[in-house]
Parts: structure tokens; sequence; C-alpha cells
């Protein structure tokens, strides 16, 4: 049973560090069809390699230790930027659909 739940925390764990953060960022930087399933893919491995280290090491230089609590939660906070920039970005496009719909109308 312990075999088990090892595989399932190093498997989640793998695709909430080395995939996650960066997937969210390829939204972020480009569009649903700008580009394939591949890239994003592969980008989404590229970005999460980059960034994750670069943060820890960035928190790291304001006395924030490492340990596996606080990498946990700056990948979280990670995570939640990429999400927020993500609707923000989401949310402007629709009101400019909304404004353009709006000046068709009568």
């Amino acid at each position: 049973m312990m075999l088990f739940l090892q595989i399932i925390r190093i498997i989640f764990g793998s695709i909430y560090v080395l995939f996650l953060p960066g997937f969210l960022f390829t939204f972020v930087f480009f569009e649903r069809k700008e580009i394939d399933h591949l890239e994003r893919i592969v980008l989404s491995l590229a970005l999460s390699l980059a960034t994750v280290p670069l943060l820890v090491f960035l928190f790291n230089l304001i006395k924030v230790p490492i340990n596996a609590l606080n990498v946990f939660l700056e990948i979280l906070l990670l995570i939640i930027l990429a999400a927020d920039v993500l609707l923000l970005k989401r949310s402007k496009r629709l009101m400019g659909f909304f404004k353009k719909i709006r000046s068709k109308l009568p």
C-alpha cells in the first residue's frame, strides 16, 4: 500500500512541478490555436523547468528556507499568478467581444 501511495505522490508531484506552471504560462503567452498540442506540452515542460528553480532561488534570496512546504507554496503562488493573468487576458478579450455586439445593436 505504501508503494502505491509513493507512486501516486511521485506522479502528481511531477505534474505539479514539471508541467502545470508552464502549461498555464503557454496559454498566457500563446493563443489557443496558435500552437499545437505537442508544442504546448514541450513548451510547458521547458517553461516549468525554467521558472520553478528560478522562483525557488529568488525566494531563497529573500531568506525563505527551501523545504517541501515552502516550495509547494511558491509553485502554488506561481500557478495562481499565471491563472490570474490568463483570466484577466480572457476577460479583456470577452469585454471587447461584448462591445462589438453592443455596437451592432440598434
